[in-house]
């Protein structure tokens, strides 16, 4: 199977890596430049540039590749073994960039996730820190961009919530009369890319954090830790979920 490389906590496949592995006999930098050039990719959102490690020449720029990306070059490619590298390649990312295989470290930070995310102020935190990630230039288009990736806007929240007789306020007291566990997958979807996860494994991730939370009741745990807690009820707990992320 071929490997993915990390970059920023993401996993892409390397242009020169396919590059060899296709047997093109062009210089690596036409061929990439032109199959970017081709396959109308962006830089950022669909490859990033880094410098591989010098063998005492020049050092060769490399491209990294998303999912996407990686298949539109490959297929475009019309070579011999495109078909079968374009199956290692969805192999790999099946693999290494869902989230679908954890490991039980990987649940157990999951799981301190999923209690970190029934306090309000960590799901804001989170909340903050991706809009910041993504550093959106207008705000419609940031919640065009959270109602896609999430899978439902306001409008649709409002639907659902008079059909149960309820008003719309906010987003998260919606939630909180349609699906809490939602509340949790929400958040560790903001946290999971504010810490440079990709889109695809967020979204898995997150699915599987759902199930924890319904699992284990910390849906019904969600506490609003913004306001004043004069009496000092659950305030241990908070502390702890605090420090968890």
């Amino acid at each position: 199977m071929i490997e993915l490389k990390e970059y920023n906590n993401s996993k892409y496949a390397s242009a020169k890596v396919i590059y060899d592995y296709l047997e093109v006999k062009k210089r690596f930098g036409e061929w990439i430049s032109k199959s970017i050039a081709n396959a109308n990719l962006k830089e950022h959102s669909d490859f990033v540039t880094c410098k591989l490690q010098s063998t005492g020449g020049r050092p060769i720029m490399d491209y990294l590749l998303t999912k996407r990306a990686s298949i539109r070059i490959v297929l475009q490619s019309r070579m011999a073994k495109s078909i079968d590298l374009e199956t290692e390649i969805l192999d790999a990312f099946e693999e290494k960039q869902t989230g679908i295989l954890l490991n039980a470290d990987q649940v157990s930070v999951l799981t301190d996730m999923v209690k970190a995310m029934t306090l309000v102020s960590e799901q804001k935190k989170a909340e903050k820190g991706h809009f910041e990630f993504k550093n959106f230039s207008k705000s419609a288009d940031w919640w065009k961009y959270r109602a896609d990736l999430l899978g439902y806007s306001v409008a649709s929240l409002k639907e659902a919530l008079a059909k149960i007789g309820k008003k719309y306020n906010s987003q998260k007291k919606a939630l909180m009369h349609i699906d809490k566990s939602e509340i949790i997958r929400t958040g560790v979807i903001d946290l999971l890319i504010t810490l440079g996860r990709n889109e695809e494994y967020a979204l898995n991730v997150a699915e599987f954090a759902k199930v924890i939370a319904e699992k284990n009741g910390y849906h019904l745990q969600i506490w609003d830790d913004t306001k004043p807690n004069p009496l000092g009820l659950n305030q241990n707990v908070v502390n702890e979920r605090k420090k968890l992320i």
